[in-house]
């Protein structure tokens, strides 16, 4: 159950590098459609959040919310 969550983790983390490389080669280009940069802080600090959710539970105790 740990393996699963950590790869689950690993591939959030993968899929938001990717993400944010994305929205950093589209403002470098110009490119209309890019998110701002509170837009693209806002979706970096999620997957943080959500990271930091499945590390803790994953390190909890069986029944401990």
């Amino acid at each position: 159950m740990i393996a699963a969550e950590f790869l689950l983790e690993l591939l959030m983390r993968l899929l938001m590098i990717g993400h944010i490389a994305r929205v950093a080669g589209s403002a470098a280009f110009g490119h209309e459609g890019q998110l701002s940069v509170r837009e693209s802080a806002a979706v970096n600090h999620t997957g943080a959040a959500r990271g930091s959710f499945l590390l803790t539970r994953a390190l909890s105790p069986v029944g401990v919310p």
